[in-house]
Protein backbone atom coordinates (compact mmCIF):
# COMPACT_ATOMS: atom_id res chain seq x y z
CA UNK A 1 0.00 0.00 0.00
CA UNK A 2 1.46 3.34 -1.05
CA UNK A 3 1.15 6.70 0.64
CA UNK A 4 -0.63 9.37 -1.35
CA UNK A 5 1.79 11.79 -2.96
CA UNK A 6 0.28 14.78 -1.18
CA UNK A 7 0.54 13.27 2.30
CA UNK A 8 2.93 15.20 4.52
CA UNK A 9 5.76 13.24 6.13
CA UNK A 10 4.69 14.03 9.68
CA UNK A 11 1.18 12.72 8.85
CA UNK A 12 2.44 9.34 7.71
CA UNK A 13 1.65 7.75 11.02
CA UNK A 14 -0.17 4.46 10.93
CA UNK A 15 -3.16 4.25 13.22
CA UNK A 16 -4.20 1.12 15.11
CA UNK A 17 -7.65 0.48 13.59
CA UNK A 18 -10.62 -0.19 15.83
CA UNK A 19 -12.95 -0.40 12.82
CA UNK A 20 -12.87 -0.85 9.06
CA UNK A 21 -15.68 0.57 6.91
CA UNK A 22 -15.64 -1.19 3.55
CA UNK A 23 -17.45 -0.20 0.37
CA UNK A 24 -18.81 -3.07 -1.72
CA UNK A 25 -18.92 -2.44 -5.49
CA UNK A 26 -15.47 -1.86 -6.95
CA UNK A 27 -13.93 -2.41 -3.51
CA UNK A 28 -14.99 -5.73 -2.04
CA UNK A 29 -16.69 -7.02 -5.17
CA UNK A 30 -15.76 -6.75 -8.81
CA UNK A 31 -18.16 -7.24 -11.70
CA UNK A 32 -18.64 -10.78 -12.91
CA UNK A 33 -18.09 -12.43 -9.49
CA UNK A 34 -21.80 -13.14 -8.87
CA UNK A 35 -21.64 -11.42 -5.49
CA UNK A 36 -18.86 -13.64 -4.16
CA UNK A 37 -16.09 -12.12 -2.01
CA UNK A 38 -12.66 -13.44 -2.94
CA UNK A 39 -10.92 -15.73 -0.46
CA UNK A 40 -8.04 -13.35 0.39
CA UNK A 41 -10.40 -10.52 1.32
CA UNK A 42 -12.70 -12.84 3.28
CA UNK A 43 -9.75 -14.31 5.20
CA UNK A 44 -8.38 -10.86 6.08
CA UNK A 45 -11.77 -9.58 7.24
CA UNK A 46 -12.50 -12.59 9.44
CA UNK A 47 -9.05 -12.54 11.01
CA UNK A 48 -9.32 -8.81 11.77
CA UNK A 49 -12.71 -9.32 13.44
CA UNK A 50 -11.21 -12.09 15.59
CA UNK A 51 -8.91 -9.42 17.02
CA UNK A 52 -11.91 -7.38 18.14
CA UNK A 53 -11.91 -4.97 15.18
CA UNK A 54 -15.29 -3.91 13.78
CA UNK A 55 -15.87 -4.71 10.10
CA UNK A 56 -18.74 -2.67 8.68
CA UNK A 57 -20.00 -2.89 5.11
CA UNK A 58 -20.65 0.70 4.03
CA UNK A 59 -22.44 0.90 0.70
CA UNK A 60 -24.86 2.67 -1.58
CA UNK A 61 -26.70 -0.62 -2.03
CA UNK A 62 -30.07 -1.29 -0.39
CA UNK A 63 -30.46 -3.78 2.45
CA UNK A 64 -31.74 -6.73 0.43
CA UNK A 65 -28.80 -6.28 -1.93
CA UNK A 66 -26.38 -6.53 1.01
CA UNK A 67 -27.57 -9.47 3.10
CA UNK A 68 -26.03 -12.24 0.97
CA UNK A 69 -22.69 -10.39 0.91
CA UNK A 70 -22.77 -9.72 4.67
CA UNK A 71 -23.40 -13.43 5.38
CA UNK A 72 -20.04 -14.24 3.76
CA UNK A 73 -18.12 -12.25 6.38
CA UNK A 74 -20.38 -12.68 9.42
CA UNK A 75 -18.66 -14.67 12.20
CA UNK A 76 -21.50 -14.57 14.77
CA UNK A 77 -19.84 -11.81 16.82
CA UNK A 78 -20.77 -8.17 17.30
CA UNK A 79 -17.71 -7.15 15.31
CA UNK A 80 -19.27 -8.20 11.99
CA UNK A 81 -22.92 -7.44 12.81
CA UNK A 82 -23.35 -3.94 11.37
CA UNK A 83 -24.02 -2.58 7.89
CA UNK A 84 -24.52 0.93 6.52
CA UNK A 85 -26.79 0.98 3.47
CA UNK A 86 -28.18 3.48 0.98
CA UNK A 87 -25.15 5.75 1.49
CA UNK A 88 -25.96 6.30 5.15
CA UNK A 89 -29.76 6.47 4.99
CA UNK A 90 -30.03 3.40 7.21
CA UNK A 91 -27.83 1.50 9.66
CA UNK A 92 -28.63 -2.08 10.65
CA UNK A 93 -27.49 -4.63 13.19
CA UNK A 94 -28.10 -7.73 11.08
CA UNK A 95 -27.26 -10.11 13.92
CA UNK A 96 -30.38 -8.90 15.77
CA UNK A 97 -32.16 -7.66 12.63
CA UNK A 98 -32.53 -4.26 14.32
CA UNK A 99 -32.48 -0.92 12.53
CA UNK A 100 -30.37 1.55 14.51
CA UNK A 101 -30.90 4.62 12.33
CA UNK A 102 -32.85 5.70 9.26
CA UNK A 103 -33.43 9.05 7.58
CA UNK A 104 -34.75 9.21 4.01
CA UNK A 105 -35.56 11.95 1.52
CA UNK A 106 -39.10 13.29 1.91
CA UNK A 107 -41.96 11.96 -0.18
CA UNK A 108 -42.31 15.42 -1.78
CA UNK A 109 -38.66 15.53 -2.86
CA UNK A 110 -38.85 11.91 -3.95
CA UNK A 111 -41.81 12.62 -6.24
CA UNK A 112 -40.37 15.89 -7.57
CA UNK A 113 -37.05 14.25 -8.47
CA UNK A 114 -38.94 11.47 -10.21
CA UNK A 115 -40.85 14.05 -12.28
CA UNK A 116 -37.59 15.88 -13.03
CA UNK A 117 -35.96 12.67 -14.25
CA UNK A 118 -39.01 11.67 -16.25
CA UNK A 119 -39.19 15.06 -18.02
CA UNK A 120 -35.48 14.91 -18.85
CA UNK A 121 -35.73 11.31 -20.13
CA UNK A 122 -33.27 10.11 -17.49
CA UNK A 123 -33.35 6.59 -16.13
CA UNK A 124 -34.12 6.40 -12.42
CA UNK A 125 -33.62 3.43 -10.14
CA UNK A 126 -35.76 3.14 -7.06
CA UNK A 127 -35.91 -0.39 -5.73
CA UNK A 128 -33.82 -3.16 -4.26
CA UNK A 129 -34.25 -5.08 -7.48
CA UNK A 130 -32.21 -4.10 -10.52
CA UNK A 131 -35.12 -2.21 -11.99
CA UNK A 132 -34.99 1.16 -13.75
CA UNK A 133 -37.87 3.50 -14.54
CA UNK A 134 -37.27 5.26 -17.83
CA UNK A 135 -39.14 6.45 -20.89
CA UNK A 136 -38.41 4.57 -24.11
CA UNK A 137 -35.26 6.01 -25.69
CA UNK A 138 -31.52 5.60 -25.98
CA UNK A 139 -30.82 5.05 -22.27
CA UNK A 140 -33.67 2.54 -22.08
CA UNK A 141 -32.25 0.77 -25.14
CA UNK A 142 -28.76 0.54 -23.62
CA UNK A 143 -30.05 -0.66 -20.25
CA UNK A 144 -32.16 -3.32 -21.94
CA UNK A 145 -28.97 -4.94 -23.21
CA UNK A 146 -28.14 -5.91 -19.62
CA UNK A 147 -30.09 -9.08 -18.85
CA UNK A 148 -29.81 -8.43 -15.10
CA UNK A 149 -31.79 -5.19 -15.39
CA UNK A 150 -35.54 -4.87 -15.83
CA UNK A 151 -37.10 -1.79 -17.40
CA UNK A 152 -40.38 -0.18 -16.36
CA UNK A 153 -41.83 2.72 -18.36
CA UNK A 154 -44.68 3.65 -16.01
CA UNK A 155 -43.29 6.02 -13.35
CA UNK A 156 -46.58 5.84 -11.43
CA UNK A 157 -45.88 2.27 -10.33
CA UNK A 158 -43.23 3.26 -7.81
CA UNK A 159 -44.39 3.07 -4.19
CA UNK A 160 -42.64 5.51 -1.85
CA UNK A 161 -44.20 3.85 1.19
CA UNK A 162 -42.27 0.67 0.44
CA UNK A 163 -38.99 1.18 2.31
CA UNK A 164 -37.06 -0.93 -0.21
CA UNK A 165 -38.02 1.56 -2.92
CA UNK A 166 -36.48 4.62 -1.26
CA UNK A 167 -33.09 4.20 -2.91
CA UNK A 168 -32.81 6.87 -5.59
CA UNK A 169 -30.27 6.53 -8.38
CA UNK A 170 -30.17 8.27 -11.76
CA UNK A 171 -28.47 7.41 -15.03
CA UNK A 172 -28.69 10.47 -17.23
CA UNK A 173 -25.72 10.35 -19.61
CA UNK A 174 -22.63 8.35 -20.48
CA UNK A 175 -20.32 11.38 -20.42
CA UNK A 176 -18.75 11.88 -16.98
CA UNK A 177 -18.49 15.65 -17.53
CA UNK A 178 -22.18 15.94 -18.33
CA UNK A 179 -23.10 13.74 -15.38
CA UNK A 180 -21.12 16.07 -13.11
CA UNK A 181 -23.06 19.09 -14.45
CA UNK A 182 -26.39 17.30 -14.07
CA UNK A 183 -25.61 16.30 -10.47
CA UNK A 184 -24.93 19.97 -9.64
CA UNK A 185 -28.18 20.92 -11.35
CA UNK A 186 -30.09 18.46 -9.15
CA UNK A 187 -28.54 19.89 -5.97
CA UNK A 188 -29.35 23.43 -7.10
CA UNK A 189 -32.97 22.57 -7.88
CA UNK A 190 -33.61 20.41 -4.82
CA UNK A 191 -32.19 22.08 -1.72
CA UNK A 192 -33.09 19.25 0.66
CA UNK A 193 -30.92 16.60 -0.97
CA UNK A 194 -27.26 15.77 -1.49
CA UNK A 195 -25.94 13.85 -4.48
CA UNK A 196 -22.86 11.76 -5.09
CA UNK A 197 -21.53 10.06 -8.21
CA UNK A 198 -20.51 6.41 -8.39
CA UNK A 199 -20.57 3.63 -10.98
CA UNK A 200 -17.42 4.76 -12.81
CA UNK A 201 -18.68 8.32 -12.81
CA UNK A 202 -22.05 7.89 -14.55
CA UNK A 203 -24.43 6.94 -11.74
CA UNK A 204 -25.94 9.69 -9.55
CA UNK A 205 -27.11 8.72 -6.06
CA UNK A 206 -29.51 10.94 -4.11
CA UNK A 207 -29.80 11.20 -0.32
CA UNK A 208 -31.49 13.49 2.15
CA UNK A 209 -29.41 16.60 2.89
CA UNK A 210 -26.74 15.83 5.47
CA UNK A 211 -27.08 12.06 5.14
CA UNK A 212 -24.02 10.24 3.84
CA UNK A 213 -21.61 7.44 4.54
CA UNK A 214 -19.65 9.92 6.63
CA UNK A 215 -22.63 10.88 8.83
CA UNK A 216 -23.45 7.19 9.34
CA UNK A 217 -19.87 6.42 10.40
CA UNK A 218 -20.06 9.24 12.96
CA UNK A 219 -23.32 7.84 14.33
CA UNK A 220 -22.00 4.27 14.55
CA UNK A 221 -18.70 5.24 16.15
CA UNK A 222 -20.66 7.02 18.91
CA UNK A 223 -23.06 4.09 19.26
CA UNK A 224 -20.29 1.50 19.52
CA UNK A 225 -18.00 3.78 21.51
CA UNK A 226 -14.82 3.65 19.46
CA UNK A 227 -12.59 6.54 18.37
CA UNK A 228 -13.56 7.53 14.83
CA UNK A 229 -9.97 8.65 14.24
CA UNK A 230 -8.93 5.03 14.81
CA UNK A 231 -11.10 3.86 11.95
CA UNK A 232 -10.35 3.19 8.28
CA UNK A 233 -12.60 3.56 5.26
CA UNK A 234 -11.78 1.68 2.04
CA UNK A 235 -13.53 2.77 -1.15
CA UNK A 236 -13.31 3.53 -4.85
CA UNK A 237 -15.80 6.24 -5.88
CA UNK A 238 -17.09 9.67 -4.92
CA UNK A 239 -19.87 8.34 -2.70
CA UNK A 240 -16.97 7.45 -0.37
CA UNK A 241 -15.78 11.07 -0.14
CA UNK A 242 -17.84 11.92 2.96
CA UNK A 243 -16.42 8.86 4.73
CA UNK A 244 -12.85 9.78 3.77
CA UNK A 245 -13.35 13.14 5.51
CA UNK A 246 -14.29 11.75 8.93
CA UNK A 247 -12.13 8.65 9.46
CA UNK A 248 -8.54 8.53 10.66
CA UNK A 249 -7.28 6.87 7.48
CA UNK A 250 -8.83 6.66 4.03
CA UNK A 251 -7.77 4.05 1.49
CA UNK A 252 -8.45 4.30 -2.24
CA UNK A 253 -8.53 1.15 -4.32
CA UNK A 254 -6.15 0.87 -7.25
CA UNK A 255 -9.16 0.94 -9.58
CA UNK A 256 -10.64 4.06 -7.93
CA UNK A 257 -11.94 7.16 -9.69
CA UNK A 258 -9.20 9.80 -10.00
CA UNK A 259 -10.91 12.32 -7.72
CA UNK A 260 -11.23 9.87 -4.84
CA UNK A 261 -7.60 8.81 -5.23
CA UNK A 262 -6.59 12.44 -4.71
CA UNK A 263 -8.58 12.58 -1.47
CA UNK A 264 -7.19 9.35 0.02
CA UNK A 265 -4.40 9.25 2.58
CA UNK A 266 -3.36 5.82 1.34
CA UNK A 267 -3.72 3.69 -1.77
CA UNK A 268 -3.98 -0.06 -2.07
CA UNK A 269 -4.10 -2.53 -4.96
CA UNK A 270 -7.14 -2.99 -7.19
CA UNK A 271 -10.24 -5.04 -6.43
CA UNK A 272 -8.89 -7.72 -8.78
CA UNK A 273 -5.73 -7.95 -6.66
CA UNK A 274 -7.33 -8.20 -3.21
CA UNK A 275 -6.99 -4.51 -2.35
CA UNK A 276 -9.07 -4.85 0.82
CA UNK A 277 -6.93 -7.69 2.17
CA UNK A 278 -3.73 -5.82 1.34
CA UNK A 279 -4.97 -2.71 3.12
CA UNK A 280 -5.91 -4.62 6.26
CA UNK A 281 -2.52 -6.35 6.27
CA UNK A 282 -0.71 -3.03 5.82
CA UNK A 283 -2.33 -1.63 8.94
CA UNK A 284 -1.11 -4.66 10.90
CA UNK A 285 -4.62 -5.87 11.71
CA UNK A 286 -3.79 -9.47 10.76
Amino acid sequence: MNYSKNLKKRERKMIKPEAYFIDIDGTLLRSGTMGKINLDDKFAIKNASKKGIYIVLCTGRSLSDVRSIWKQIYDETKFTSYVIVNNGSAIWNLKTNEILFEDWISKEDFENIFKYAENKNYAIRSSDKKQFYVKPGIISFVLNKNKNISIEHDFNKIDYNNESAKKLGIICHYSKKKVSKISKDIENKFKNVDVSVSGSGIYIEVNKKGISKGSAIKFLSNKLNFNIKNSVHIGDSMNDASAFKVVGASVAMGNSMKDIKKMATYKTSSVKKSGVANAIKSFGSI
